[in-house]
Formats: structure tokens, sequence, C-alpha cells
């Protein structure tokens, strides 16, 4: 089983959702690909999807519903609307059908449908008494699907480092310039540094917080977690000495204890340039299986009855027989029955030169006919062309990973509570050596928390 995951960043995330999905009965393996951002779930008994979307969701990401599909079906021998009545009972009982509309007037049935294919359909008119056959379907394809998932997360996350980088630069110049730029160390710079840290801390940053919060309700810790504690550890105690600065014995300026807004906004900031610059690297491998399985088109000719019929390239199916025109690029994989041409398949093979075939010879899909018209009999479609095994191999060798990188999964696991535990000894320590000296204390535990990252480990094997 194939599901979407949504919500993961690193390397740490793939093997919560793995670990997760290994734990529901039933399921034999798990392997997640955070290029594509999907799960393939290998069962040794039934498991419906609901059981192992839940099982995700309760590990802190999600599965998108699937997307519905219409298709429209030319449905003959009906002659009245008790016919209409049972096409549409005889579609709407097919599990995974959610309406079906049927025009007598017309002889077409609209079926809204989810994961159901066409050939499920047809048996079902078929079985009603009545002989149906696809016209066209409108789907949104899986590449289309993540295409835009990326765009939408690409778009979020310049939206978020924008923001974080534009306030958190007047913010260090504020904080670091202790004075030497006139205003920059006054009542007014102190409150301006929180108004400057807050939007980026919890604004842009929000998403951290959201993350370990839910990690710990699962009881898992993430970088999330590191990020947040950090932020928030900076903040917090940069706030306290602000409304409360009598509470602390001394400070770096006198009897004004130091602040830290500028190292909460500061993780945030460097944390969301290396996510966005991470994600980006993620879409430019993603576009390249996009661009293998773009060179397949859209709409093929497709002959039945003696007549040449446009039609979506979701409706072929093996046996067909196929117009391809020249200049037209081949739909699916199959072998030529009538005509001559000379193809290129420099997609496949990488040689520039197109290549002559005739009756007898393979074609495969995606391959431009550069010459003659040939009608070609369909023995691959869909999933089981050269084209798409090439692309579902290069997929694999995405989301394949190293010895080395199973072991930095493994580490990471007890990664997060090692480093909290590590921070919290820092903090004790510097606090022993010198009680009353709580800023440096606070400054050496934010500093532990956020130098080490699971997903740093991640990207570095």
């Amino acid at each position: 089983m194939d599901l979407p995951i949504e919500g993961m960043t690193c390397s740490a995330c793939v093997t919560h959702v793995e670990r997760a999905l290994s734990k529901v009965p039933g399921v034999a393996k798990a392997e997640v690909n955070l290029v594509t951002k999907r799960a393939v779930v290998m069962l040794e008994a039934p498991v419906d999807r609901a059981t192992l979307a839940q099982a995700v969701e309760k590990a802190g990401y999600e599965v998108p519903a699937p997307q519905a599909s219409e298709v429209v079906l030319s449905v003959r021998g009906m002659t009245c609307a008790s016919c209409v009545g049972r096409v549409e009972k005889a579609l709407a009982a097919v599990p995974g059908v959610e309406a079906a509309t049927v025009n007598l007037a017309s002889e077409r049935a609209t079926v809204r449908a989810v994961d159901v294919p066409v050939a499920t359909l047809i048996a079902a008119v078929t079985e009603a008494g009545y002989e149906a056959a696809a016209l066209e379907a409108s789907k949104a394809s899986r590449s289309d699907v993540l295409a835009e998932a990326e765009a939408r997360e690409d778009r979020t996350n310049r939206r978020d480092f924008v923001v974080a980088a534009t306030l958190t630069a007047p913010l260090l110049v504020i904080a670091m310039s202790h004075g030497a730029i006139p205003g920059t160390d006054g009542p007014i710079a102190r409150w301006a540094q929180l108004a400057l840290a807050t939007p980026v801390i919890f604004g842009a940053g929000r998403r951290f917080f959201s993350g370990a919060w839910s990690a710990l309700r699962h009881g898992t810790a993430n970088m999330s977690t590191l990020v947040a504690l950090g932020s928030f550890a900076a903040f917090a105690y940069s706030l306290v000495a602000l409304v409360f600065p009598q509470a602390f014995p001394h400070g770096e300026h006198g009897v004004v204890p130091h602040l830290y807004f500028e190292a909460g906004a500061a993780i945030v900031t460097f944390v969301l340039l290396g996510k966005l610059l991470e994600a980006r690297a993620r879409r430019r491998l993603s576009d390249a299986v996009r661009g293998l399985v773009g060179l397949t088109p859209d709409r093929a000719h497709r002959l039945r009855d003696g007549k040449v019929e446009e039609v979506s390239v979701d409706l072929l199916a093996v046996g067909d027989l196929v117009v391809v025109r020249p200049g037209e690029r081949v739909p699916a994989d199959g072998a030529i029955v009538e005509g001559q041409s000379a193809l290129d398949e420099s997609m496949l093979t990488g040689e520039s030169l197109p290549v002559d075939k005739g009756e007898g010879d393979a074609v495969y899909g995606g391959t431009l006919n550069a010459s003659g018209a040939l009608t070609v009999r369909l023995t691959g479609v869909g999933e089981e062309t050269a084209l798409a095994r090439i692309a579902q191999a290069v997929e694999r060798a995405q989301g394949s990973r190293a010895p080395i990188a199973r072991l930095a999964d493994v580490v990471s696991a007890y990664f997060v509570p090692i480093v909290v535990g590590l921070a919290l000894l820092t903090f004790a320590g510097w606090m022993l050596v010198d009680p009353s000296d709580l800023s440096t204390a606070i400054e050496r535990f934010v500093a532990v928390l956020v130098i080490a990252c699971p997903c740093a480990l991640g990207l570095a094997t």
C-alpha cells in the first residue's frame, strides 16, 4: 500500500514514521521516502488505509485524504428512467465511489470516485446488464500533487524565513552594539528587542513548537524539540530579565542584566534558512523524476472500430491500437503493427540519432515519432511502461539510505534526550561554579541545545 506523508523534514522523521507503521498489526515492512514524501507499506495481513493513517497521525505526521477523480463513461442499452436508476445503483455500490450521475439522453455516466480503476466501473455497469466504455478521466497525477505540495512548502519556508531574517537583522544590531550605536542601550531599545523577537520565535518559528508538542504527546523527541527548547529558554530568561531586572544580582552592563532575545531569534532564523535550502534541494531531485514522467503525453489517438478518437492516456489499456502521428510522442509501450518511422529514443538510451522502426518493432512511451505515421498495439500502460519503471527506480534510489545513514537514524532516536540531559548538566554546572551568574548558565544551556541537531546528523550522512 502506498501512502502520502506530510510533515517530514529529516531522516529522523523518516525513522519515526517507519517505526509507527511497523508497529501496526499486519504490517510486514514499511519504507518511507523523504524526497517523494511517500510510504510503501508491505502487508502480511489485511490492513485498511485508515488504520495506517491513524498510526502515522499518532506519530505526529499527516496522511492527506486521497483525491477523488471524475470519470465519464458511455453507457449503452438504457431505455428508460428505471435503467438509469439501475446503472446509478450499480456504480454507487462500488467501494470508493462518492457519486454517480447517469444521463439517459446523452447515454453518459459521470462518476466521482477515489482510487477506483476505470475497469472496475465498467465491470459494475456490465454486471447490471448494460454496455460501458470509458470516454475521459480527470485526475491529478501523483507528480502534480507532489509538485503542488512542494511549491506550497517552498512558499511557506520562504515567507517564514523572510519574516524572521527581516526582524532578526535589526535585533542583532541592537543587541550586539552594546551601546556603541546611540539609542541602542536604553529602555526603549530593550523593549524593542522584545517586540522584534516575539514574532520571529512564535510566528515564523511556530512550526517548531507545534512539532515539539506533537512529539511530546507521543513520547518522542525530535529536532523541533531542541529548537523550541533553546529559543524558548532564551526568550523566557530575557523576558524575566526585562520585566523584573531586580531579580538578578547584577548584569554585564551595570545593574541591568543582559538580554538574549537575539539568541532565540537567531536560532529560529538559521534553522529556517537550513530548512529552506534543504527543501529546495529535495525539490530539484523531485523535478528530475517529474521531468521523466512529463515526457509521456496526456492525450492519445486511440483507434477503435475503424475510427480515431482522442482520449486521455489514463484510459488506455493493453491491446488497444493507437495512432502516433509525426511529431507526437508515443503514449505507452507497444509494438508497431503498421507504418515505418524514425523515433528519437534519447530519453532512454542517450543516443541523439533517431532509430528506424518498422512493423513488429517495439516502441516505448515518451519517445518521439520523428517522421511517418504509426499504428501501435499497446503492450504496457500506466505504471507498466519502461519510462514509469525508470522513474520508479530513480525514486527508490533517492529514498534509499546507506548503512551509515541507517546508523545515524538509530543514534538520532537517543540523541535528543541525551542532548537535553547534557544541557541541563551544563546549566547545573555553571550554577554551581557561580550561583549569581544566571545569565551565563542560561547562555551555555541554550548553546548546548542548538548546536546539537539530529537533522544535521542525518544530512551529514
